[in-house]
């Protein structure tokens, strides 16, 4: 059965529509992730000409049209038109390349506000309030019961940017399926289940195997735990603080606390480290409470909205005491570190700083994942084939040549023309490398050819199969003795202890492994000349526990080495033994225990197990010694380098005081704060802030900010400057505008106040003059000219005899006018000082 596919589009205000596309560039790209992180899918596909399409595709805006793939009446693929696309226009209108990309990039726009998600939510709750916010249709959401101790999204910040962190520091990313639903994917899998085999017999090609190195061999996860501190502050103002006073701060007649005319947002502050967020927030105020009135106060999450004006109009009022107190105040304690490394000492090292991991099993889970995920990784496979696996579907990859590789689909490309799928898969389990081939076989040689005159005959050739010569007078027959034979009685003494022991030869060897058979023999004895140390490794298997037994070990062993014995086990105890000339013909006696563990006991060797023993902990409290006197000295040179830093920062500060002292005097004493300057560029100039009608922060220009409280913070007054959307005070904007003294009384026409706008304009001019006509050549005005007055004529009385019209001049019919002339000027970068 051949395929169907169709397109629907649903444009802005439209209903869904269906589109013909051409098969020759239809293909779909889906992939599972990218570098841990999410990947958008995207299909792409030429449309055939259409007028109309084309003008719809053209007048698509800033809106997001949504797109989908019909495949034999099923959705096969949704998302949403990219909108850079190309249409072509040769003799005749061309088919128009276009790409549908998946619902990721709707989450990356920006939240545009600030966002915080109410506190001790569990990870999977706090998901789904995110996506409720970013309107995203999903499927059910992994189970992660961790506490998050609140997520503030700010206006910069996107939906996909604070998923993608949340998710991927507990173990998982997302994607979109076919429906434009968002999944979630597991990025570490801890035990992977084969749900396919693959192997070359289905495949159109070869299957390929990529080999990389690592790119990490240590992860390493900071994180910081959450310190509850009950009955606390969460801001304390100091400000001016004097007199056993915690602040002191001076509100002028009629002025607001930090000149905030419309309030100010403070964030909370701890001296127990970075706050997270606080609960019940109250006000602590204290001062000339009679003349100072809190006309607003909101605690939110993680900052206090606070309103606070003097209502005195004549006198300045004083605040001695401005606190935020909280019934809880959750904190971020020092940063921890978890750390997971492969015995290696390159630099392919991966720090992680998280974000939202507040316990320390969470962060050595994530760094232990991370790196077994990088130490399979390494290993990837692409292969094609006519069959459709699902995204991130776990297979099986066999091939007599590549080995055999537990895998995840990683990425895979569909071609509708040509029917087939390309896969790229990522390694997720053991890799098992190829055994030898038959193809690899060293092929035995002929036997050797016949001679002649009795001499022997050559070698046959290798890599060919045996042949006989033809004819039987070649052949030589043999005659066998079929007679029932008896076997001799074996010696019954030498049978016994023949199944019962063993002698290794160990001249010029390093090692012995035993094997199955060998383990079977109760006594061992090890002989020759040592030439180096020796490992006897005895056999022994975990998963049946083959091998757990006792041994007798006899050293018939010449040399000054160690014998070390032990099993191939990691991690177990094992024995050993300096050979010398007074060991010649010892022993002892070895036991393997379930575990792999070999031990020692009654023996020679025991007082040298019991030396190894007393060595081992001497070396242990020598390591544990010298640790201690290494991070005490690592512990004073850090102080050292603390306060040698600290001292620096001062002296930099101080160097900095100085200059800036200087630099303050030099730009205050060139004028008065509010001067207007002009500048031939507009980059920063120091004192000064560029007169574009921006806002600026009062706090960095306090006195600047009481001067524009005083000129240009009355709302009632024509050259009021106002506030933006987040309550701070604009600057003028004086861009493409000349500046004029103000009228002052003059009576010249100017502007009453500083900064006050005028548009441009013209002195009016106006006359007078008198023109006569008649009915059938009237007097038309238009332009500046316009009728006064109408006489008649003649009689004087008839409309149909000549007249004699008024008629007047004045330019304010066409042009602005004023009673004064506006010059124009050369441009220039205004500029107001500051400090």
């Amino acid at each position: 059965m051949k395929d169907k596919y169709k397109l629907k589009i649903k444009f802005q205000g439209l209903d869904w529509k269906e589109y013909n596309f051409i098969l020759n560039d239809f293909s779909i790209t889906e992939i599972l992730h990218k570098d841990l992180k999410p990947a958008d899918a995207s299909c792409q596909l030429s449309l055939l000409p259409n007028i109309e399409l084309n003008n719809l595709l053209l007048g698509m805006g800033e809106f997001d049209v949504q797109a989908q793939i019909i495949k034999n009446g099923k959705i096969f693929f949704t998302g949403y038109l990219k909108k850079n696309f190309t249409i072509p226009k040769a003799q005749k209108l061309q088919p128009v390349k276009i790409e549908i990309v998946s619902g990721g990039y709707l989450l990356k726009q920006k939240v545009g506000r600030d966002v915080f998600i109410k506190t001790k939510k569990t990870v999977s709750a706090t998901i789904k309030e995110i996506l409720d916010l970013a309107g995203i249709n999903h499927k059910p959401i992994p189970q992660i019961n961790d506490i998050l101790y609140g997520v503030h999204l700010k206006p910069d910040d996107s939906y996909h940017k604070i998923l993608t962190e949340i998710l991927f520091e507990y173990g998982f990313t997302f994607i979109f399926d076919n429906e434009g639903k968002l999944d979630f994917i597991k990025l570490f899998l801890n035990n992977p289940q084969s749900e396919h085999l693959i192997n070359g017999r289905e495949c159109l090609d070869l299957i390929s195997l990529n080999h990389d190195e690592r790119k990490k061999t240590e992860v390493s996860t900071e994180w910081a735990g959450v310190e509850i501190v009950e009955d606390s502050y969460a801001f304390k103002e100091t400000a001016g603080a004097q007199m056993g006073y915690s602040c002191y701060i001076e509100l002028l007649p009629a002025a607001y606390y930090r000149g905030a005319q419309d309030g100010i947002y403070i964030p909370y502050q701890s001296n127990q480290g970075e706050v997270i967020f606080a609960e019940n927030v109250t006000l602590e105020i204290d001062g000339d409470m009679s003349n100072i009135a809190v006309q607003n106060f909101e605690p939110l999450n993680t900052k206090a909205f606070i309103k606070v004006k003097n209502t005195d109009n004549s006198f300045s009022n004083w605040i001695r005491k401005l606190n935020f107190k909280a019934e809880k105040v959750y904190v971020k304690k020092t940063k921890n570190k978890a750390k997971a490394a492969n015995n290696t000492t390159n630099d392919k090292r991966l720090n992680i700083q998280a974000k939202y991991i507040y316990t320390k099993v969470r962060a050595e889970l994530l760094s232990k994942d991370l790196l077994n995920y990088y130490n399979l990784s390494n290993i990837t496979y692409k292969f094609k084939t006519i069959k459709d696996y699902k995204l991130g579907s776990v297979v099986s990859i066999q091939d007599r040549n590549i080995g055999t590789g537990v895998v995840r689909i990683l990425e895979k490309k569909t071609n509708v023309l040509e029917n087939y799928i390309e896969y790229t898969a990522e390694t997720v389990g053991a890799y098992t490398p190829p055994t030898k081939t038959e193809s690899e076989i060293e092929a035995e040689p002929r036997p050797p050819q016949d001679g002649k005159d009795g001499k022997d005959g050559k070698e046959g050739k290798p890599g060919q199969g045996a042949f006989f010569p033809h004819g039987d007078k070649k052949i030589i027959h043999l005659n066998f003795d079929e007679s029932k034979k008896t076997k001799p009685a074996p010696n019954p003494s030498y049978t016994a202890w023949q199944s019962k022991i063993i002698e290794l030869g160990c001249t010029d060897k390093q090692e012995i492994k035993m094997t199955f058979e060998d383990a079977l023999h109760n006594v061992i004895i090890l002989s020759g000349e040592l030439k180096n140390d020796f490992t006897l490794k005895l056999f022994f298997d975990k998963r049946t526990g083959n091998g757990s037994k006792q041994y007798l070990i006899v050293y018939k062993l010449t040399g000054n080495f160690n014998v070390t014995i032990q099993t191939e086990e990691p991690a177990t105890n094992k024995i050993s033994q300096n050979i010398n000339a007074e060991t010649f013909g010892l022993g002892c006696y070895a036991v393997v225990d379930f575990r792999g563990n070999v031990w020692a006991f009654e023996g020679n060797i025991k007082q040298s197990l019991i030396d190894e023993i007393l060595q081992h902990t001497e070396n242990k409290l020598n390591n544990n010694a010298q640790q201690t006197i290494t991070h005490f000295q690592n512990e004073i040179n850090n102080f050292y380098l603390q306060e040698k830093n600290k001292m620096n920062v001062f002296i930099q500060q101080k160097m900095d005081e100085i200059k800036n002292y200087n630099k303050d005097r030099f730009i205050k004493e060139s004028g008065a704060i509010g001067e207007i300057r002009y500048f031939t560029s507009k980059k920063y100039t120091y004192g000064y802030l560029y007169a574009n009608g921006f806002s600026f922060i009062p706090e960095l220009y306090p006195e600047f900010y009481q001067f524009w409280l005083e000129n240009f913070g009355d709302r009632n007054k024509k050259n009021y400057l106002g506030y933006d959307a987040f309550g701070y005070p604009k600057l003028p904007d004086l861009r493409g505008v000349a500046l004029r003294a103000v009228d002052d009384g003059s009576g010249r026409g100017g502007a009453a106040l500083a900064l006050e706008y005028q548009g441009d304009a013209i002195r009016n001019l106006k006359g007078r003059v008198g023109v006569q006509g008649n009915d059938g050549y009237p007097n038309l005005t238009a332009g500046v000219f316009h009728t006064l007055d109408t006489g008649y004529i003649d009689s004087g009385t008839s409309q149909s005899s000549g007249y004699l019209r008024l008629l007047g001049f004045d330019t304010s019919r066409v042009v602005p006018t004023a009673e004064d002339n506006r010059v124009k000027s050369y441009g220039v970068y205004p500029f107001i000082k500051v400090i």
